[in-house]
């Protein structure tokens, strides 16, 4: 009984390493492209949106009036670079200009 249970089992092995050898027969219809691309609904319009053009002129309005409203409640005295005021104003005047390179940049894209 042995020996047919390891007739079965190489028997078995045969088949399996023989169906594991063999190459799969590859078969596309002809239309199947055509029926992939009709199945594929229809691409939306894309909407251009300009919310961060729009967002950097709001900073930019807002950075100027800071920078008026800080330049009207304080007397001119440049001398003093170590005041917080100053280098708030500083501060507001770099993120400025960097504000108005970035909108020139973008919009010559």
């Amino acid at each position: 009984m042995n020996t047919a249970g390891n007739r079965n089992e190489q028997k078995f092995e045969t088949m399996l390493t023989a169906a594991l050898e063999r190459q799969p027969e590859m078969m596309i219809p002809a239309n199947f492209a055509a029926r992939v691309a009709a199945s594929v609904p229809a691409r939306k319009a894309i909407r251009v949106t300009h919310y961060g053009r729009n967002a950097i002129y709001v900073c930019i309005l807002l950075l100027t009036a800071g920078l008026a409203a800080l330049a009207a409640t304080r007397p001119v005295s440049w001398m003093d670079l170590h005041s917080v005021v100053t280098l708030l104003e500083i501060a507001l005047t770099a993120e400025l200009l960097l504000l108005f390179v970035f909108a020139e940049v973008w919009q010559t894209q």
